[in-house]
């Protein structure tokens, strides 16, 4: 289990279900492109999704913030589908791999909240759908 700067973040989310593991979460590798194609149970067509990247989760600045492409329901599973993508970059492209933060203590990785938001098509109610850390690994 990997220990974070932000794991009593992390248990609260556990304990109210809007939390996914770590191994859930794809790797993400400094400079090259990211990409997730998150899975939501149901119909959530025309809903928003908005996913951001912090240092800490109640920092007050976004360090990126996470593109998310056109969204596609597969009825047959009744699961809706965001793509959710990170440039390929170096740290002067915005919303990049490799805007965030250097690895701070020589293991070859750092980890970063991210939150992401959900508002229900037809003028919902944003709230938080899940947290959880975004591993970034040094370029290899």
């Amino acid at each position: 289990m990997t220990t974070t700067t932000f794991d009593p973040w992390l248990n609260e989310l556990r304990a109210k279900q809007k939390f996914v593991p770590a191994d859930e979460v794809p790797l993400a590798v400094r400079g090259e492109r990211w990409d997730w194609p998150l899975p939501i149970e149901g119909d959530w067509v025309g809903s928003t999704l908005v996913a951001t990247i912090r240092t800490a989760p109640d920092a007050g600045s976004v360090l990126a913030t996470v593109a998310v492409g056109s969204d596609t329901y597969d009825a047959d599973a009744d699961v809706t589908t965001f793509p959710l993508s990170l440039a390929s970059g170096s740290g002067s492209s915005p919303d990049s791999t490799g805007l965030l933060s250097a690895d701070s203590d020589g293991d070859g990785a750092e980890y970063f909240p991210m939150m992401v938001f959900l508002t229900p098509s037809g003028g919902g109610v944003k709230e938080l759908l899940f947290g959880c850390a975004l591993t970034l690994a040094g370029k290899v």
